[in-house]
Order: structure tokens, then C-alpha cells, then sequence
């Protein structure tokens, strides 16, 4: 019930950095709260006021102290702590352990993410570099058998960030499930019987895959060096009518570029487990459109016009051969914060 699903990248570099690194400090322990067999579904979790007492309020102040020490920046001069605590208010207690306030403490995310494992301290760390002013100074901490803290200062090229998606925006985009044996159905706990059209044997030709990397995975089209027309799958012979150039088109990225639904199909014959499926021509920005799958929206908000993000998903598992296929989709580009 404290899971969710979520992951965090950060991209690190010596020059016009966003936040400046002040230092770190971490700790190795042999202390075991959790932990899930190779073939197990389930966490096996110990009682949970020991995790709480003997781990989080020891492990934790640990490394905060550590990190201030070592950087010689004081508490009070911290903007926010960032740490995962699957505890509610014990939060509190634990960040005062280092003399930390309540308005310091970076919300957990437990009430509309959940607990997202180790990504989760940088799941964190990205919702508050969203809001951050230069001159910020962010801990960010995380657990697991030892911790590690570190130390963060904010610069003033926060301001000239690109805007993005972030946090906020993923959560503004979400499309909620409120009906639990879908939610069992998606997490593979249920057999769901998808009927004839679901009897598909989902193999994947790795060749195929290997040839068309550029395609599946980084949405490579191409554009005609005569006429500059974009076109995706690229083919070999250019699609404008008048130009019909043979072997001219060079490679075209199509995953940054917006598009916008020339027509869309609400299907409840196909195989799925949350129907009707929904799919589409969409047109993108500059030149060139494609059939693609939709996700992340229900039937009432897609219309033609409505513009369009390209998102990298998953396509379908094979469960026989135990190989997970992505490919690209369009979802509803209805959100974008800084």
C-alpha cells in the first residue's frame, strides 16, 4: 500500500550547473527493514516501529550531522531536507534530531506517488528544484542499509532553466485508476482472459529490433534533403507529392517535436485491459504524421486539434520469452512547468 512507480535522472556537469554540489557523507550498515526473494511477488517486511526506532531515527541523523559537519553549512541555513519517510509525522522528529524545523522538510510524496524505492530521494529532489530560488540550499538524503546525505546549493541559473514536465506536471497529467481490480489486473496479480483477439504470441524479432533501433527507440524519422519535407518511418523515397526523391532523406528526430490529432479511433473490440483502446493520425509541427497509440487520456479529452507530446512506454510484454517491448506514444501535452 506505500508503493508507487516513478523514477529520477539528473544530468551532473562543472559548468552552468542548476545546483552546485557542496559535499556528501554516507554510512554503511547491515540493517535489513525489507527485502524480496528472486522469485517472491511480495516485500517481506519486519515489524514496523522497529524499522522506525532502531533504523530511520538512528541511521538518518547520522548522516545529516555527518554532511553539515563536513561542508560546514548549519541547519538553520538549509532550505529544505529532502529524505523519503514512510512513517507520516515521524518525519518531524527525525529532522529534529539535528535541531532541523517542520517548515525545512520537503514534502514525501507518500499521499499522490508513494514510495518509489531508491529513486525516490531524487523523485524528491526534482519536485523542489521546480520551485527553487537562487541561493537555495538543499540536503537531499536516502536509507538503505547505511544512508547517504548530499549537499546542494541552488544558482542563479535556475532562472533561465528550460521549462519541462517535472513532477508537478506528471502528476497534473495523470489519469487516475480508482477501480482495484484493474490496478490488480496491471500489476499482474489477476489472470484476465483478454478473449481471441488477445491470443497473439507477442515474439520479438531481435534482428528486426537491431535494424530498426533508430526508429523504435529514439523516434528517428528522416527529412528530404531536396524539398525538406519530414516523414516518419523513414523510406526511400520521399512522400511530397511533385518531389518523389529517391534515397534523399536524412535523419529526423521526432520525440521532442509537438503534433497535434488529425483523427483518432476509440476502439473497444481490441484486446485490452483498460478499453477502448485509443489511437490515432497525429500531425507534428514542421511536417510529418503518424498512426500511433494514445495513453494517459480517456476518450472524453481527446478531440481533433488537441495537441499532442510524444512519450516512450511500453508496448507489450512477452511473457513466454520474458522480454518487455517499448516503442513510442502520444500522449495529451496539457502541462509544462519550470
Amino acid at each position: 500500500m506505500l508503493f508507487g512507480d516513478g523514477a529520477g535522472a539528473m544530468v551532473v556537469g562543472n559548468d552552468d550547473v542548476i545546483a552546485e554540489y557542496l559535499g556528501g557523507y554516507a554510512t554503511a550498515i547491515d540493517f535489513v527493514d525489507h527485502y524480496r526473494g528472486a522469485e517472491a511477488k511480495y516485500d517481506y517486511n519486519w515489524e514496523q516501529r522497529w524499522i522506525r526506532d532502531e533504523g530511520f531515527s538512528k541511521i538518518y541523523p547520522e548522516v545529516f550531522k555527518g554532511v553539515l559537519n563536513k561542508t560546514g553549512v548549519s541547519v538553520k541555513d538549509v532550505t529544505k531536507m529532502i529524505f523519503p519517510c514512510i512513517f507520516g509525522r515521524f518525519q518531524v522528529n527525525i529532522a529534529a534530531a539535528v535541531g532541523a524545523k517542520p517548515e525545512q522538510l520537503s514534502d514525501t510524496l507518500q499521499a499522490n506517488v508513494g514510495e518509489c524505492g531508491a529513486a525516490h530521494p531524487f523523485v524528491m529532489l526534482a519536485k523542489e528544484l521546480e520551485t527553487a530560488k537562487p541561493g537555495d540550499v538543499l540536503m537531499v538524503a536516502g536509507i538503505g542499509q547505511g544512508a547517504c546525505a548530499l549537499l546542494f546549493r541552488v544558482t542563479d541559473r535556475i532562472i533561465d532553466m528550460p521549462r519541462r514536465t517535472g513532477i508537478s506536471g506528471c502528476l497534473a497529467n495523470r489519469k487516475e485508476v480508482d477501480n482495484y481490480t484493474k490496478w490488480l489486473q496491471y500489476n499482474g496479480l489477476i489472470d484476465t482472459d483478454l478473449g481471441a483477439r488477445g491470443d497473439v504470441d507477442s515474439r520479438t524479432g531481435l534482428s528486426s529490433l537491431f535494424r530498426n533501433r533508430k526508429m523504435i527507440l529514439g523516434f528517428v524519422g528522416g527529412k528530404c534533403r531536396e524539398c525538406g519535407t519530414p516523414q516518419i518511418p523513414a523510406k526511400r523515397i520521399c512522400v511530397k507529392p511533385g518531389c518523389g526523391a529517391v534515397d534523399s532523406l536524412e535523419e529526423y528526430e521526432f520525440a521532442d517535436k509537438s503534433a497535434r490529432i488529425l483523427t483518432f479511433t476509440a476502439d473497444n473490440l481490441a484486446a485490452s485491459l483498460d478499453p477502448p483502446v485509443l489511437y490515432g493520425m497525429i500531425q507534428f509541427e514542421g511536417g510529418g504524421r503518424i498512426l500511433i497509440d494514445f495513453t494517459d487520456c480517456s476518450q472524453d479529452s481527446v478531440e481533433v486539434g488537441v495537441r499532442m507530446k510524444m512519450t516512450f512506454r511500453k508496448k507489450y510484454q512477452d511473457d513466454k520469452r520474458g522480454f518487455s517491448g517499448y516503442f513510442w506514444k502520444a500522449t495529451i501535452d496539457n502541462t509544462s512547468v519550470k
